[in-house]
């Protein structure tokens, strides 16, 4: 049976492969929730707070109706997803940040706020999968980070007093210059994506002149660790391919987080000297100070420790920052209480949705892409790409937080592990254990590449 059934005319294309208007609409629509996703309006509401309220209006309004269509679209009998055990887990998961949050926050309306933000995500990006090819969500990706470029330019010159913080360090419509930093680092992924896959001359030139803008821009927030992030997903892909290393996603996932740990631990230490290079210290500027104080306080935070303070709300509960200052404090860490963030993917999950909650997500990332090879022919170079940025991301950086860029994008890679690898065995008729590559078809792969 057909499972990608497109049952909206704006989905479909025509013999001669054009798009009908009412597609580009819906395209230019998800582009717009994906672009509302990455910190914005941030700094324009100190700047133009009018403006700012209305930006936020067009974004509330617009995910509402792509959560209401997704949902309607998912729930279809058509699209035989009631019996999908990775969607069990995503289901599992959103009920339990759910009824955690709702018995471990002290500001409910706080919660629900972000908590409504996490489930309208998971439904659109579900949406978007099951809906849109490859080519389709790589152009929706292209267009809004694209877009993100070009308004911090805007920005920057209509308001150079609000585009950079008192340090001279560049952050655009962001609030803080690594927020930044890393908007524009994984826009350069996308735009480096289209320069060497793209079939067409003119996206590839308007992604090169995008590309020197975000390279111009991301030198003036002198944040060397979104640079760092950049170096090791190039690095990887490269060792990968020239190995010829098609490793499972959540394999990779679990043991490059592990390791992680294990060179915090041992191998920092003596690296004090080369560090110092660089401009940095053994502690990572503070991280491993942070990362301490945090596991000395989940030690000691009882039921808290397994349900967290409710999503997205511990860095706005007094009692909680408080208590856990009071043990960086105990170790000398005072220094390292102006830092409002776990700075670590795993860390923010603890104090947020606890022991419980973190152990959830892990099994939802890693559970539906463990039979999933790391590819890099296609499109797959692109979810590849999007996979190791997002990885080596939630290492040093607050991810999966705020609803920003980290977390529509960790969303999306559920969305992808959890269907796209049914929809193919489905197909082909294959059990949903199958081992397959599944984001492009057969003549994608033949040709290298997706976009025309």
């Amino acid at each position: 049976m057909e499972t990608q059934v497109r049952t909206k005319q704006y989905l479909s294309r025509n013999r001669g492969g054009a798009i009908t208007v009412a597609k580009v609409c819906w395209l230019f629509l998800y582009a717009i929730y994906v672009m509302s996703n990455m910190g914005l309006p941030g700094q324009l509401y100190s700047a133009a707070p009018s403006i700012a309220s209305s930006l936020l209006f067009a974004f509330r309004a617009i995910g509402l109706l792509l959560f209401f269509d997704s949902l309607i679209f998912l729930i279809s009998p058509k699209q035989s997803l009631y019996s999908s055990s990775s969607l069990g887990l995503i289901a599992v998961f959103a009920i339990y940040v759910g009824l955690s949050g709702v018995l471990a926050t002290t500001d409910i309306s706080l919660f629900v706020k972000y908590y409504w933000q996490l489930v309208q995500g998971i439904v659109v990006m579900l949406g978007m999968v099951r809906r849109l090819d490859a080519k389709d969500i790589i152009g929706v990706f292209a267009f809004s980070q694209s877009a993100i470029v070009l308004l911090s330019i805007l920005f920057a010159a209509a308001f150079p007093g609000f585009a950079y913080d008192i340090s001279g360090n560049f952050v655009g419509l962001y609030t803080t210059k690594n927020t930044c930093a890393y908007e524009l680092a994984f826009g350069m992924v996308v735009f480096a994506f289209v320069i060497f896959c793209s079939r067409s001359m003119l996206p590839r030139l308007f992604s090169v002149g995008m590309l020197a803008i975000s390279v111009f821009l991301m030198v003036q927030t002198d944040c060397v660790g979104a640079w760092g992030t950049l170096a090791l997903v190039i690095i990887a892909i490269i060792v990968m391919r020239k190995k010829g290393l098609n490793l499972h996603y959540g394999s990779v996932f679990l043991v490059v987080n592990l390791l992680f740990a294990l060179v915090v631990l041992f191998v920092l230490p003596q690296l004090n000297n080369f560090l110092a290079m660089f401009g940095k210290d053994i502690t990572l500027t503070g991280r491993t100070n942070i990362w301490s104080g945090i596991a000395a306080y989940v030690s000691n935070s009882g039921i808290h420790a397994l349900i967290g303070a409710g999503y997205n709300t511990f860095w706005n509960d007094s009692w909680s920052v408080s208590n856990l200052f009071t043990y960086y404090y105990a170790a000398g860490y005072a220094n390292v209480t102006e830092a409002m963030g776990g700075h670590n993917l795993f860390a923010e999950l603890v104090l947020n949705i606890g022991l419980v909650g973190a152990l959830l997500f892990a099994c939802m990332f890693m559970l539906p892409s463990w039979k999933k090879r790391i590819t890099f022919k296609g499109s797959e170079l692109f979810f590849s790409s999007l996979f190791m940025f997002v990885l080596f991301h939630g290492l040093v950086e607050r991810t999966f937080s705020f609803s920003t860029v980290d977390t529509v994008f960790l969303l999306l890679l559920v969305a992808l592990f959890s269907l796209k690898h049914e929809v193919y065995c489905e197909k082909k008729g294959l059990s949903r254990n199958c081992d397959a590559h599944t984001n492009t078809t057969e003549e994608e792969r033949s040709r290298g590449g997706i976009l025309r």
